[in-house]
């Protein structure tokens, strides 16, 4: 995998990547290291299995040894959405940080700068990674309001509200950057997540789903609908899938979030015969009782999708005898 990944990086412009080693200082100064600390496999023998890499930085200043860091720890990460990356044209991953650049160690005319990533993919047939769980959909999207969400205990009750006609769903973190000065230096760094952003564009929205994620009282819409400063939009359960190349689907659940705003452009009909559509946006955050933002959960082909329109209370009620 880590030669697949110097590969990709050689590609990239990068050079002098060394794999497994770091040369001495006074031998080489602008150098990248990779090293794979760890290898698990999956729990499903089916070659695919988690590789564990520290990405090392050595650069003649602090400063370009941090930014060349960060610019790697940017292009290596499939996101929020899980794009994967083609490292090879055999070999396909996806990568996730798991820890932000940190300096690592100094000398009089060098600075190394280190962080580490894990990434999924297939070890067998030539380290091939599972390609048919590439995304190529979204659709069954769905809210449901959360009527607890405090330290003590999460909820969601009542029925799913469905949205038809969904096109696209945008997730984007908010994180905010760290730096903790220390040993004349930076002693540590990072950024912290603090929301997520959603921004769901869909074909249709009635009057009552408008009401509902707006918080007005449904009960007072039938033909009609009025929106005011003092409106509080409820806190709601967003739930969807992303159709998979298997056939089977990966399940979303962001269990906080609130309405911000939505907006649809009205357009003169002309030759183009598409939809004028809605773009809602959303807020989240995460479930005060654990911490948690979303789940996400994989399914074959042919399962039900009930995981979307059911959230299990947290603590978890105790069904009796």
């Amino acid at each position: 995998m880590i030669e697949a990944l110097q590969t990709f990086l050689e590609g990239k412009g990068y050079t002098n990547i060394y794999l497994d080693m770091l040369p001495a200082a006074e031998r080489q100064t602008d150098v990248i290291s990779l090293f794979e600390w760890d290898h698990t496999l999956g729990a499903i023998n089916d070659g695919t299995g988690v590789h564990y890499i520290q990405l090392q930085v050595r650069r003649g200043s602090y400063a370009e040894a941090k930014a060349v860091c960060t610019a790697l720890f940017v292009l290596l990460d499939s996101g929020t959405e899980e794009t994967v990356l083609n490292l090879t044209p055999e070999v396909f991953c996806i990568a996730r940080p798991r820890r932000a650049p940190v300096k690592m160690d100094a000398g009089n005319d060098y600075t190394t700068f280190y962080y580490e990533l894990a990434l999924w993919g297939r070890n067998v047939g030539g380290m091939q990674f599972m390609g048919k769980k590439y995304l190529k959909g979204f659709a069954n999207l769905g809210m449901l309001p959360v009527t607890e969400n405090t330290s003590a205990a999460y909820k969601v009750t009542g029925e799913i509200k469905k949205f038809p006609g969904a096109r696209s769903c945008s997730p984007t973190d908010n994180r905010e950057d760290f730096s903790i000065p220390g040993d004349d230096g930076i002693y540590d760094s990072g950024a912290e997540w603090q929301s997520t952003d959603l921004v769901i564009t869909v074909n249709e929205m009635s009057l009552e789903l408008l009401a509902f994620i707006g918080g007005v009282d449904v009960e007072d819409v039938v033909d009609e609908l009025e929106e005011g400063v003092f409106d509080n939009p409820p806190e709601l359960a967003i739930t969807f899938s992303a159709l998979m190349g298997t056939g089977g689907y990966r399940l979303y659940r962001y269990y906080a979030a609130k309405c911000t705003g939505y907006s649809v452009s009205h357009t003169t009909k002309g030759d183009n015969n598409d939809a004028q559509t809605y773009e809602l946006n959303f807020n989240c955050k995460p479930r005060e009782i654990d911490g948690k933002v979303r789940g996400t959960k994989d399914v074959d082909k042919g399962t039900a999708l009930t995981w979307l329109e059911t959230i299990p209370a947290l603590p978890a009620v105790d069904p009796g005898p």
